[in-house]
């Protein structure tokens, strides 16, 4: 018996050291308003909520609508048009061009583009210049010019007939801009530093040296030809230029005379650039190579002054 009251006193004790070192996570009813202060913890309350960037407060901001560009009436006509040609139908396809140019746009200029080479085919040389005159886009318009002289220049079998598709040639090199409206605009974005010429104009100068070339005007086609081996150095006409004024200087003729020396000044240009474009691929290089072996031999060659 008194083995047990011993046991339950020192339970007692126990306990009541325990009671004084553990505290509650909360306070005790009978903890003064002073102490209970000390014990208050920060409410959170749910912040309010936010805008999004597109909203107005309380209400949902409008949508910007897209500027819808304007419709191009003959979007649908030009496609078709093309298509005609393609297949040769020319009659629907002279229908639907006629109708396309009747507007303005884009679509309306390609297709006066079209009605052009259309009509150089069948050498309408006046009508072909109306069209080209109600042309309102200048790379659009000077292409026409070249499409009417290059047409002109391929229906042609008389050297007369040819030479009426001079003065269309003479006319994109003296009035053409120096650089196309697309080269500008892509300069104005960065893209590109480097200056790159209308392609037009030594196209163009190609075309009339050949001309010129074949009616026996030699030196009237070598002014030509150098202006485009001077000023368009990274034109694709330029390995045509160096072999056709190697070949002028090789032949001569009674207005001409000839010159091997110069001649063969021009072949070893050539060959010289053989590992570059565009003569890497130049359907010349092989007789340029043949016309060296035969003539240089005997002929010391000098510098071009």
């Amino acid at each position: 018996m008194k083995i047990y009251f011993l046991s339950l006193l020192l339970t007692c004790s126990l306990l009541s050291q325990a009671s004084k070192q553990i505290s509650l996570p909360f306070p005790s009813e009978n903890v003064s308003p002073k102490e209970n202060k000390d014990l208050e913890v920060e409410v959170i309350l749910p912040s309010k909520q936010s805008s999004l960037p597109n909203q107005v407060e309380g209400t949902q901001a409008p949508k910007k609508k897209k500027e819808e560009k304007p419709i191009d009436p003959n979007f649908g006509i030009l496609p078709k048009a093309m298509y005609n040609l393609n297949r040769n139908d020319l009659d629907k396809a002279n229908a639907d061009l006629n109708q396309a140019t009747t507007t303005e746009g884009d679509s309306a200029n390609k297709a006066k583009l079209e009605v052009v080479r259309l009509l150089a085919k069948e050498r309408k040389i006046s009508q072909a210049k109306s069209i080209i005159d109600g042309i309102d886009n200048q790379d659009i318009k000077y292409k026409a010019f070249f499409e009417l002289a290059a047409g002109i220049e391929n229906v042609s079998n008389k050297k007369s007939e040819r030479e009426e598709s001079i003065p269309f040639y003479l006319q994109i090199i003296t009035e053409a801009p120096r650089e196309s409206t697309s080269e500008k605009k892509g300069k104005e974005k960065g893209k590109d530093d480097t200056p790159d010429l209308n392609p037009l104009i030594p196209r163009s100068r190609w075309a009339l040296a050949n001309i010129l070339y074949k009616g026996g005007e030699f030196s009237a086609a070598l002014d030509h030809l150098s202006r485009i081996i001077i000023d368009y150095p990274k034109s694709e006409f330029l390995d045509d230029a160096i072999y056709l004024s190697g070949k002028i200087h090789e032949e001569g003729n009674s207005n001409f005379p000839r010159d091997l020396h110069r001649a063969i000044k021009y072949y070893e240009i050539f060959t010289k650039k053989k590992e570059i474009e565009p003569f890497k691929s130049s359907i010349y290089f092989n007789e340029v190579d043949s016309r060296l072996k035969i003539i240089s031999p005997n002929i010391k060659p000098f510098s071009i002054q």
